[in-house]
């Protein structure tokens, strides 16, 4: 298991990974320096800890894991509803 990251660091990354995507890369500390340029972050440890989580999102996009958004990647998977059903309650 790996650790957990806070909601604010995850918050963070998306945001700028969303408003200047081109500008980072698969190396965490390319992504620390120009972090530093984009974002003006009060402490190191969250700084690291923010460019650790952009280095990550870039892989997973460059794997195709991760779509440029959620709704995009919402249209791809087919619905696992089954046409038809209706939960709750027990049949008679």
């Amino acid at each position: 298991m790996g650790r957990i990251r806070t909601l604010t660091v995850k918050r963070a990354a998306k945001k700028i990974l969303n408003q200047y995507s081109k500008r980072f890369k698969l190396d965490f500390n390319h992504n620390k320096q120009k972090l530093s340029d984009v974002a003006e972050v009060t402490s190191k440890k969250l700084r690291n800890k923010i460019a650790g989580y952009l280095t990550s999102l870039k892989k997973q996009e460059s794997k195709g894991h991760l779509a440029g958004s959620r709704a995009a990647a919402k249209e791809k998977r087919p619905s696992k509803r089954r046409r038809g059903f209706r939960g709750g309650g027990k049949r008679k």
